[in-house]
């Protein structure tokens, strides 16, 4: 008889080999299948923070299926994302034979993950997925992510007269880093489990930092911080890849200018201070 932990393995790969043999969408590195590994990592961290009991199972399915369907941000039905997820995943796990009564408790974390939709999560599990989820957009991969949808969409980085909106109003259609201010610097106080909310302050805190490197960087025209903003935007219009699974800071392989964390490893020679603090975020972050 199998244990808990080996039923649950095996449902992972059995969930990573269907998104893999269907072609799920891979352009989109943003809502790709590192992304639904990295969701599901943090989900496992933040529930070990949460009295018992949570059903690992339904974290694992939630995780890697709550962005099936994923409309760019422009698209009109943009905030039916989660809820068009939430009825396919349910309709494939019935197809892979998963757990009946596991099934709604998945789709309704699904459901509530989002943002947009506007739906409050009513379990710990699909608390702890939206906690996991929103993690995406804070620290260095929330930054990358940031200005890698920028340019997936074609929004400029940043207003290049005016910043932080002194003279204007807060934009984050049309600048990426308005979006920290409409969005991400307010989503620690949204968060729904404590130990969420400790990681995604101390995330905040990178992306406060940041901000303040980019006004100085803007300023000079070049520096760290403006090299990120811009290797990510470009990485967005041309569907680059933020890094290698299997061996993301480059240790036995050579550099791939196809991924972002690549080129700003070797960006980090002429701007070490920043960029190697950069690198050790991302560190941090992935190896959750």
């Amino acid at each position: 008889m199998q244990s808990n932990e080996e039923l649950e393995k095996n449902w992972v790969q059995t969930f990573i080999n269907y998104l893999q043999t269907t072609k799920h969408d891979q352009s989109d590195a943003s809502h790709d299948l590192e992304h639904f590994r990295r969701v599901a990592r943090t989900a496992t961290c933040i529930s070990l923070t949460e009295i018992p009991p949570v059903d690992s199972l339904v974290l694992a399915a939630a995780a890697y299926f709550h962005d099936i369907v994923c409309l760019p941000k422009n698209h009109p039905e943009s905030k039916l994302s989660s809820r068009y997820s939430a009825e396919k995943a349910g309709n494939i796990l019935a197809q892979l034979g998963f757990p009946k009564e596991k099934i709604d408790p998945v789709c309704h974390a699904i459901l509530a993950h989002s943002f947009s939709a506007g739906v409050a999560p009513n379990t710990i599990e699909a608390k702890i997925i939206q906690d996991a989820d929103r993690m995406e957009a804070l620290g260095a991969l929330g930054i990358m992510r940031t200005f890698y949808v920028s340019g997936r969409m074609r929004t400029a980085p940043y207003h290049p007269s005016d910043l932080f909106a002194k003279r204007r109003p807060f934009d984050d259609k049309a600048f990426a880093l308005d979006h920290f201010y409409c969005k991400l610097f307010k989503l620690p106080d949204l968060f729904q489990t404590k130990g969420g909310r400790q990681i995604a302050l101390k995330r905040a805190e990178f992306l406060e930092l940041f901000v303040k490197e980019l006004a100085l960087d803007v300023e000079n025209e070049g520096g760290a911080a403006y090299t990120v903003a811009w290797t990510c935007y470009h990485a967005g219009v041309y569907n680059g890849r933020f890094f290698d699974q299997r061996d993301p800071f480059a240790g036995s392989r050579a550099l791939n200018p196809d991924f972002i964390l690549d080129n700003l490893i070797k960006q980090a020679q002429r701007f070490p201070n920043f960029l190697d603090l950069f690198i050790d975020q991302i560190r941090t972050e992935i190896e959750v």
